[in-house]
């Protein structure tokens, strides 16, 4: 998200979590990115101690997801998301996330109604908001240079998700310090990994860090602009050295367990 449209988005947050919490009703947001998730989970929720929130994106581990807000009856939820399958003939062309995306933009659909968009070979999915699902029926015909086909709603659990491959690092680190858990997940020099966080080019669970000495905890996640995320996934006890075992999930490595 751009500056104004994060700004924006946090402000309809902030607007519809006061609601929730002056009259009890329901309300929804539309999807969010993890560093916009972040940045409500950590700037609002605090401040309407009341309010419950629960993000969902379709499938396990989905990116983009939405929210529904509540105060009193969790049970009355019903978050207004949809999925779509749709098809083409892939002997005249592949398609990418970006083609689906900008077909999908192509149709006057703001990026917040959309979530997910997973792609398989010759048929792919898109979580989208419910009301926007029968107009995309209807009109959403291509992309691209390729004709589409069957586009129609589908439950969730049709969503063919490939799960990324990952690569387990078990290795000791001095402290859990940004720059050690860095060089360890990514397996470079410590100075690397701080040229890394100096050049903003680090995120920790989504937003921008150039602390090199932040401390992590386990279960937080690392991104590197251009070369991929890692998760700090368990934090064990210390060696006889003096250093700190830990055990790093990278993601998207070729080769590695999926």
């Amino acid at each position: 998200m751009e500056a104004k449209e994060q700004a924006r988005f946090l402000a309809q947050a902030e607007d519809r979590l006061r609601r929730t919490s002056r009259s009890g009703r329901i309300e929804y947001l539309y999807f969010a990115d993890p560093a916009m998730r972040a940045n409500i989970n950590r700037q609002l929720l605090s401040r309407y101690p009341d309010c419950q929130i629960l993000w969902e994106g379709g499938y396990p581990g989905a990116e983009r997801q939405a929210a529904a807000l509540w105060r009193d009856d969790p049970a009355q939820v019903d978050l207004p998301i949809c999925a779509l399958s749709f098809e083409w003939d892939a002997r005249y062309g592949t398609l990418e996330h970006r083609d689906i995306l900008g077909s999908l933009l192509g149709c006057g659909i703001t990026r917040e109604r959309l979530g997910d968009i997973v792609l398989a070979q010759g048929q792919g999915w898109c979580v989208v908001s419910r009301e926007i699902a029968d107009y995309l029926i209807a009109n959403w015909d291509s992309a691209g240079r390729v004709r589409l086909r069957k586009v129609s709603k589908v439950d969730f659990d049709q969503i063919q998700v490939q799960q990324e491959p990952v690569k387990v690092i078990r290795d000791t680190v001095l402290s859990l310090r940004l720059d050690a858990v860095l060089a360890s997940a990514f397996q470079v020099s410590r100075n690397i990994a701080s040229e890394w966080v100096k050049a903003g080019r680090v995120k920790v669970n989504w937003v921008e860090c150039m602390k090199t000495d932040r401390a992590l905890a386990q279960g937080d996640w690392l991104s590197v602009r251009g070369k991929g995320r890692a998760q700090l996934y368990e934090v064990g006890n210390r060696s006889q050295k003096g250093r700190t075992w830990v055990e790093l999930h990278r993601l998207g490595e070729p080769g590695a367990r999926r």
